[in-house]
């Protein structure tokens, strides 16, 4: 008996894996509909956490790895129209906006891949970021 994948051309899920001063992460593309989401985790020993920080990494390095390097390499290889990108809050948070939301804008801000538009421009209202294509000849 032969097995025939379905819609073995609509991958719904793009995973990265990588190390920095031995923790581990992982970043994850997720198909939802016509945009991308991107997650990344961190290895805590049992599982992957969304929420847990780095113990021994600096994390400029992880944040430059993401949304540099992966970011990039993602969006090279898979040629998306949006991603969005959400900075959950850690547990002791009380603002609205993350920490993370606003350390993602701030990489982002300087770092937007060419041909591609960041929203918000200004202090976002939620946690989410929006990087939407615009073509090869703008960048933001």
């Amino acid at each position: 008996m032969k097995i025939i994948k379905l819609f073995e051309s609509f991958d719904r899920e793009v995973k990265y894996d990588f190390s920095i001063d031995g923790d581990k992460y992982q970043i994850e593309f997720k198909k939802l509909v016509d945009t991308w989401e991107l997650l990344y985790y961190i290895w805590d020993g049992k599982s992957w956490s969304v929420t847990n920080v780095p113990s021994k990494g600096n994390i400029h390095k992880v944040i430059d790895m993401v949304f540099g390097k992966y970011l990039n390499k993602f969006i090279k290889d898979q040629s998306p129209k949006e991603i969005l990108i959400e900075g959950l809050p850690k547990d002791s948070e009380k603002e609205y906006v993350s920490q993370r939301t606003k350390a993602y804008l701030r990489y982002l801000r300087k770092n937007t891949p060419i041909g591609w538009d960041l929203s918000p421009k200004g202090d976002p209202r939620n946690n989410i970021i929006k990087l939407r294509y615009i073509g090869n000849e703008t960048r933001s």
